[in-house]
């Protein structure tokens, strides 16, 4: 084949990933034009192979990519399940689309790659334009794909349950915090008995309106005397996301608006993870508070 000179775009790399896909049409791609044909028609470079095969490894692999959860686990024992894998898998990921969005960018990605290789094993017949490394926004996480809202009265209960999830986990919250009942008061809003200030928090919605998580502090009173983050929670099966940093973040911005000069936490067990977050958001170690539990005696050290 004589040399011909082809600009790749990521125009083109999306033709040949749709290529590679198709397994009802034999396409390959015309070095003069960039776009697809039908193998037939000519002097056309053929495709790189794709099949059943191929797909099944991504999509094992982008499972090993998703936090333990619930639903990942769902999907290992599709993968496992040896019947129907592939239409199987899609459906499950249609009832999360936030997880169906980081798979689909998971596999053009892969498959890009792929093609990208194939088109350096063309290099001597065509002259390419390198398009350098995956475009920055691929490693965005789909946070778009959920909303927040305010914590009202009519979230009491679920805020209940959450809050003593996050208890049993030692997640993020505030000591005192911890053995008080969550009210709601005459304007429907969200107190503890014990405080003097209100509660302001966050909840996070998925694109079907689901309730997913939530972030919670107690003002101390007025503005200026201080808040306490009473939790920061979410579902298991949506962890890993950026989701609880999200709504500790976005309930910071809210407070910093209304004067709070100071902000406190306590964090343990699960909620150890948000430290990374507390120290880029400027919050310092005041204490160290230690445990001992008789039955951590029978644990290797």
């Amino acid at each position: 084949m004589e040399e011909k000179r082809l600009m790749v775009t990521e125009g083109m790399l999306e033709r040949v990933v749709y290529g590679m896909e198709n397994q009802r049409e034999s396409l390959a791609l015309d070095p003069l034009s960039g776009e697809l044909r039908h193998e037939k028609d000519g002097d056309l470079i053929p495709l790189p192979p794709w099949g059943p095969t191929d797909g099944y490894r991504l999509m094992d692999q982008f499972v090993l990519t998703l936090p333990p959860s619930p639903f990942r686990h769902r999907l290992e024992d599709i993968l496992h399940s040896g019947t129907g894998v592939f239409r199987r898998f899609k459906n499950a990921l249609v009832e999360r689309p936030e997880i169906e969005k980081l798979w689909r960018r998971f596999k053009f990605r892969e498959m890009r790659k792929s093609a990208l290789s194939w088109f350096a094993r063309w290099s001597e017949a065509l002259v390419l334009e390198s398009l350098g490394p995956e475009p920055e926004e691929w490693d965005e996480l789909p946070l778009a794909d959920f909303s927040l809202q305010p914590l009202v009265g009519g979230d009491l209960p679920l805020l209940q349950e959450w809050r003593g999830e996050a208890l049993r986990a030692q997640g993020v919250g505030c000591q005192e915090m911890d053995e008080q009942i969550l009210e709601i008061n005459e304007s429907g809003d969200l107190f503890l008995p014990s405080s003097q200030g209100r509660c302001l928090g966050l909840k996070a919605e998925n694109a079907s309106g689901e309730a997913v998580g939530c972030a919670l502090l107690v003002m101390d009173g007025a503005p200026s005397y201080g808040a306490c983050f009473d939790m920061v929670y979410v579902l298991p099966e949506f962890r890993g996301l950026g989701l609880g940093k999200l709504l500790a973040t976005s309930l910071l911005d809210q407070v910093q608006e209304q004067g709070v000069r100071s902000l406190r936490c306590r964090t343990g067990g699960e909620g150890r993870h948000f430290e990374s977050w507390l120290e880029a958001h400027g919050f310092q170690i005041r204490s160290v508070q230690w445990q001992w539990n008789a039955e951590d005696l029978s644990r290797d050290v």
